[in-house]
Parts: structure tokens; sequence; C-alpha cells
């Protein structure tokens, strides 16, 4: 129900803890396992069905009207993270779980779980640089498969054409053709390869690590649940910042951005978690000097960290200058006093939920203000949104073009049967209509409809309903 409820809030949630509890169980299970390894995984693959079923099941009524913008994954042939770049989202996380892998390393090896001398090689280490080769093979073996649909089929051609003509990706990496594209994304990663070797290397340790606790009988303080459950999430984490790197799944974004927003904001969770546990176990369990340069180390990057935090108050509040108040409409009703009472008109006078129609406008913008300003349902609000959420613009695209021709129009009789298709019973005519449109063609409401509220340059009008 848990894991299930994740998908019903925010759906990339779903496979990334389904994933994370599956490999807690399967490590918990070899742990304790006196059957076959064959039984084992029989176990493993019956609880991973279990849950994706149950986490399906329970909240069908969500999934079968569920629509999602995702279709399929494509690969990231031009957008490479640069190592700078990451460490200043991850960088704290990258240090502490960085120590504390240092930490667990050192114990095994002190303990003698990493092999000694054999025939000249340190066997230990042999298998790890082998993991790490493994590691490092497998997501340019994932790019590849993912570029071949688009190489191979005539409408992967297409679309990765009609990318490439696109203005945002013109800008970015100018005039491309397929084939310069593909000879980018090696040259790009070929000339800036520090990280992917970092997290390739920090994801080969994760798997090392793992590997060799569980195949070492022992109750020592390395070998506990807590840290084999902190390795799992250190190695998602990785994992998916590192997964984006080549590729991402299609949306109406048409890039990366939203796959590398989702994805991060669970690696941030995970990494966050492990980090906490892993200052505790570094910090607890070391003495000496390594102690201490993790503490000074930590404290410099978490001061360095919490610049934002502290700043971001006075910055955002205008130096905290203004009349403190909870009040949400205060602004408006300082700046805007015309917009402000014909809200708390609004607010007063509309019983029910009676339609209201404002102008149209872009998203993050003052547009769609009277209806998110009283609750009150409107033709369409931001039409960018609404797109993402619906996975399709057909239905956006036709209400805006019926907007503007509610406001625009002069065919009268065409005008009243838009309001009587949509059920309006409120227009509201504020400074931004009258910015978008012309005067002539709003004077046309004071033929059509009732005035029922009117203040300085805002004009509510009434449908007379039969």
């Amino acid at each position: 129900m848990c894991l299930g409820g994740l998908g019903f809030l925010n759906t990339w949630d779903f496979p990334i803890y389904w994933l994370v509890t599956v490999l807690a169980y399967a490590v918990n299970c070899y742990q304790r396992r006196e059957q076959e390894l064959r039984d084992w995984w029989r176990e493993v693959v019956f609880c991973a069905v279990i849950l994706l079923g149950l986490g399906l099941l329970l909240y069908t009524p969500f999934w079968v009207t569920f629509r999602s913008q995702a279709g399929g994954v494509l690969p990231n042939l031009f957008n490479v993270t640069r190592l700078h770049q990451y460490l200043l989202m991850f960088g704290m996380f990258v240090f502490v779980v960085g120590a504390f892998l240092i930490a667990l390393v050192v114990e095994l090896w002190k303990a003698g779980g990493l092999a000694g001398w054999k025939g000249g090689r340190l066997e230990g280490w042999k298998a790890g640089f082998s993991l790490w080769v493994g590691v490092a093979a497998a997501f340019p073996l994932l790019l590849l498969i993912s570029i071949a649909p688009l190489v191979l089929t005539e409408r992967g051609r297409q679309y990765v054409q009609g990318v490439l003509n696109s203005e945002p990706v013109r800008t970015a990496i100018g005039q491309q053709t397929l084939g310069s594209l593909l000879n980018k994304a090696v040259s790009l990663r070929l000339a800036d390869p520090w990280l992917f070797l970092l997290l390739s290397g920090l994801i080969a340790l994760v798997i090392f690590l793992v590997l060799r606790i569980l195949n070492r009988s022992s109750d020592e303080r390395r070998s506990s649940p807590a840290n084999l459950f902190v390795l799992i999430m250190i190695g998602t984490g990785l994992l998916l910042t590192f997964v984006v790197e080549f590729v991402y799944l299609r949306d109406t974004f048409g890039t990366r951005m939203n796959t590398i927003f989702k994805f991060y904001y669970q690696a941030w969770v995970l990494l966050g978690l492990s980090s906490a546990y892993g200052a505790w176990y570094v910090l607890e369990g070391r003495r000496g000097w390594g102690r201490y340069v993790f503490a000074l180390g930590g404290s410099l990057l978490l001061a360095a960290s919490l610049v934002y935090t502290v700043t971001a108050g006075p910055s955002k509040a205008g130096g905290f200058k203004g009349r403190p108040t909870l009040d949400g409409l205060a602004y408006v009703r300082e700046h805007e006093p015309d917009e402000y009472a014909a809200i708390r008109w609004l607010n007063a006078h509309s019983a029910g939920n009676p339609v209201i129609v404002e102008a149209v406008g872009g998203s993050f913008t003052n547009f769609a203000r009277i209806s998110s300003r009283t609750g009150l349902p409107t033709i369409l609000g931001w039409s960018g949104h609404e797109y993402q959420w619906r996975g399709s613009g057909e239905e956006a695209a036709r209400r805006e073009k019926d907007v503007d021709e509610i406001y625009s129009s002069q065919d009268f009789q065409r005008t009243l049967d838009l309001l009587e298709e949509y059920d309006v019973t409120y227009v509201y005519v504020g400074p931004l209509e009258r910015g978008k449109y012309s005067a002539a063609s709003l004077e046309k409401f004071d033929t059509l409809l009732e005035v029922a509220f009117q203040q300085g340059e805002v004009t509510i009008y009434q449908r007379r309903k039969p």
C-alpha cells in the first residue's frame, strides 16, 4: 500500500522505491538463506512481482484513467553534466558517502576481507577493478541500445531531425546532422570524462562492498543490516544521477530536463539520508587524524552548502522591510486594489462554483490569477501546464482558441454560443485583458452581458442565463 501510494502521489517514485525495497529484501534473504541459490532467486522474484502487482492493484481507480506524458526512452547525446556542475549539486553528499565507503574498505582490509596476495596479485583489487570496468561499459552500451531505433528506423530519424531543427537545440549545439551529432556525443564525453569515471567508480565500489560483506559471515558492525541498507540507498542514488547522462524519458519538454529534475530529486533524498548515517558511522567509529580531517572537511562543505539557506530569506523577503503577514493577497491589496476588490466581490457573491473566463497567457505569469485567487473554475489556466499534466495539448489548444474568440470576436452570436458551451457565468475584464485585446472588441460585453461589478480598470460581466 505504501509503495502504491507513492505511485499515486508521484509516479516516478514508485519504480525507484520499489527497486530499493526489492534489493533490501534480496540482501536480507541472502544473509539468512538456508536454501539453494535458485530458491533464493525464486523468493526474491516472487516478492518483486507481488509488490509491483499489489502496488498497482490497490490503486486501480487511479491507474485505469491515468495518462502519462512519458513516451519511451531516448539517448542523451549532447546534454552532458560536467564534474563541477555535479559537485555543486551533490558535492557534500559525495564527500560524506565517499568517506563512508572508504571506512568500510579499510575495515574489510584490516579483517582480511579483501583477500591476500595470491600469485603476485591482490585478488580483491583485481575483482574490484574488473567490476569497475563492467559498470563503466554498461552505460555506454545502454546509450548505444537507445540510439539504435533512432538510427535504424525512419520514424526515429525524423524525430531526431525534428529535435535538431528546434531553436533551443540549434542555439545550444549549432546546426547538426545525425552523423555529426553522434560524433559530438562521443567527443563531449572523451573531452571531459571525470564525472563518468567518478560515478562508475563509486557505483562499482558500492557493489563490490555489498558482495564482499555478504560473502563473509561476520557479526561486526560493518556487516550490520543498516550498513547494507545504506549501501543500497547510495548505489540507487548514484545510479539515478548516472543513468541520465546516457538516456532520458521522452516527454513534452523534448529534452532530459524533467528526467533530471525527477531523478535528482530522489537521488537527493537517498544520498542525503545515507550521508546522515555515513557521517555518524565515520565520526563514531574512527580515531586519529582521519576523523578530524573528515570533520573539518565536512564542516566546511556544510557551511558552503548553507549559503543559500542563510541568504535566501532576506533576499526573497526584500530584507524584511515590509510588514509580515500570512495573507497571500496582501500584495494584491496594496499594488492592485481594483483586482483585489473584484476578488473580494467574487468570493462574497459567487454561490456554488460558477465558471469564470479570463484571458489566457503563459506559465509563471499573472494570467489565471482570478481563478487561482478565488478557487472558481475557469475555461483554461496555464496551457503549458495543462499540456504537461495531460500528455496532450489538443484540448488546451482548443480552449485557448475559444477564450481568444470570446474576447476578440465581433460575432455576437458566436460569443454567446461559446459562453453557453462552457456554462460561463462571469466574464472578467481587467488590466491583462485590456492589454491583450482591443477596446473595440471588449465593448461588445456592454451590449451582450450585464455589469455585475465595476471598479477602476476592472469590470465583471454576468451572463444572463435563461
